[in-house]
């Protein structure tokens, strides 16, 4: 239920498909895709940090 608790707001996390479980490809995209969606949140939470550095 990773995909709808996240649409109603939990934390992102990866996902775990079960041996034999259709789509091997759709877990391993949704987990590469958490990947991305963690390096931008951590970039953007870092770059105002920068920014104020700069400035004073």
């Amino acid at each position: 239920m990773t995909m709808l608790d996240f649409a109603d707001g939990a934390p992102l996390r990866q996902i775990q498909f079960r041996k034999g479980d259709e789509l091997p490809e759709l877990e391993v995209a949704f987990n590469r895709m958490v990947e991305a969606l963690e390096k931008r949140t951590e970039q953007s939470q870092s770059a105002p940090l920068e920014a104020e550095a700069e400035v004073c």
